[in-house]
């Protein structure tokens, strides 16, 4: 379950690019999503993205470090080469 102040990663759709962020709110329902998430300014590819933001998302596109070891190397290995 994640919580607030958790690090996550998500695919940044609009850079093209993996992402890491902070959980900065919950539990807001709707359309946008449940997690707002604040992305850093550097994504793991080690490119800029200008400008931290924040977004609106549900669980299922957001990795945990944890599921992030277990499952997301492997899913975007060739992006991180």
């Amino acid at each position: 379950m994640l919580k607030l102040g958790d690090v996550v990663i998500f695919e940044d759709y609009y850079h093209n690019d993996l992402q890491t962020g902070i959980v900065v709110t919950t539990g807001r329902g709707g359309r946008e999503g449940n997690f707002e998430v604040m992305a850093s300014k550097r994504s793991l590819t080690g490119r800029p993205t200008l400008d931290p933001y924040t977004f609106w998302t549900d669980r299922d596109d957001l990795w945990s470090l944890d599921d992030w070891e277990e499952y997301g190397k492997e899913a975007y290995g060739e992006l991180l080469r």
